[in-house]
């Protein structure tokens, strides 16, 4: 699971089977790529944050094999996740346990914006952030 650049100097991508550690490699490898590309350290948190928050689903729920993609494009960083997995992205309410906050809630509060789409061999979660 490496850094693999993909044609554009802003633009990279990882892979990997659905284990702890692997979101583990991955957000540290985001977060190394971030700083070299010299974003503001409170994007390069929330970032990382929304990663794992992705990665978590697509090992707790999801299940399957990964890619993530982070690409900066002129004032705003894009990341997506993809998954193997059918159906819609996790977006409910979440755990009624006290004290519990959803992930994706936590993406909605850091992010420009995000969303969810689905295609044929799975779906894709991204998310902006200004730089």
């Amino acid at each position: 699971m490496a850094l693999a650049p993909v044609g554009r100097p802003r633009r990279a991508q990882w892979s990997g089977p659905p284990l702890d550690a692997s979101v583990s490699r991955v957000r540290h490898s985001v977060r190394q790529l971030l700083m070299r590309w010299r974003l503001p350290e409170d994007v390069i948190d929330d970032a990382v944050l929304v990663v794992t928050e992705l990665l978590d689903n697509v090992v707790q729920h999801a299940r399957t094999p990964f890619r993530v993609v982070a690409e900066l494009r002129v004032h705003v960083l894009y990341l997506a996740v993809e998954d193997e997995g059918v159906g819609r992205a996790p977006v409910g309410m979440g755990c009624a346990v006290s004290g519990y906050v959803s992930g994706l809630r936590v993406v909605n509060a850091v992010t420009l914006r995000w969303g969810w789409k689905q295609h044929h061999t799975g779906k894709t979660v991204w998310a902006e952030f200004l730089t």
